[in-house]
């Protein structure tokens, strides 16, 4: 892996390419066997790892990460930034930039699965047997990620609005909406009295907090990680390579180890 970057891409408008000769699209490798992957940042600790891997494998493909949220990197995508392959912790936005003609129709694949969990500060022991309990519990703020472009926010909400739970009205005078997972994570590890909600991957082996509570997957749309190769990408072949990779066995054995679930 060349290179990774943690800041959104710059816009480059680029000519879209024929859906005509869709069958046809991953058939044949781009010269430069060269491709530029926009993930969602929950997949920052395990994505390098597994494109290492996957560079050994195919040492004439060469790929660059970008991070950032699913919906930052779906704005960018239907601006026309230069990427050529999409993994979303959301499954609307891939379909959303299918509509749009952005996303090959044959190119989306689920690969990960993951959990939402409530998190505190290493030192809060507070113990939880239901999200309804927090209504007796105290604490100060909940951090969560902005619903409109971070995924694991948009879920948090979806589970506290539930008929189930039906809390939101009570909680949201006490959110906190922010841009990303890191800043949910580095809140609560810096305020004893802070909860949080990330990613179970998030949280996994994370010293910098205390899994307190994991929330019931029923409670909002399953999280379901999936790819998507851009119409416009010159380089559909590798691109198709690499998801298939990622759909792998054993690139799954790789997500359990890193808190994902299969």
């Amino acid at each position: 892996m060349k290179h990774i970057f943690t800041f959104c891409i710059s816009i480059v408008l680029l000519s879209g390419c024929s859906m005509s000769d869709e069958e046809q699209l991953f058939e044949k490798p781009a010269e430069q066997n060269k491709i530029l992957v926009a993930a969602d940042s929950s997949l920052t600790d395990v994505l390098p790892e597994l494109i290492s891997r996957f560079e050994e494998q195919q040492p004439t493909i060469s790929v660059d990460i970008i991070f950032a949220s699913s919906g930052q990197l779906a704005g960018n995508i239907q601006q026309g930034a230069p990427v050529d392959l999409f993994l979303s912790a959301n499954k609307e936005w891939t379909d959303t930039l299918e509509k749009e003609g952005l996303i090959v129709k044959k190119s989306q694949e689920s690969f990960a699965h993951n959990r939402l969990v409530l998190i505190s500060h290493p030192t809060n022991k507070l113990q939880l047997s239901n999200l309804k309990d927090l209504q007796q519990k105290p604490f100060e703020k909940l951090v969560l990620g902005d619903p409109v472009n971070v995924t694991a926010g948009d879920y948090a909400q979806k589970a506290f609005q539930s008929s189930e739970i039906n809390l939101w009205d009570k909680l949201k005078n006490k959110t906190i909406d922010v841009k990303d997972i890191a800043d949910i994570i580095n809140h609560v590890n810096e305020h004893k009295r802070a909860l949080g909600v990330v990613y179970a991957s998030d949280a996994y082996e994370n010293e910098q907090v205390n899994i307190v509570h994991e929330i019931d997957k029923t409670l909002h749309p399953p999280i379901i990680y999936e790819t998507g190769i851009t119409s416009y990408s010159t380089n559909h072949h590798d691109a198709k390579v690499l998801t298939d990779f990622l759909s792998s066995k054993q690139a799954a054995k790789t997500f359990k180890e890193y808190g994902f679930v299969e």
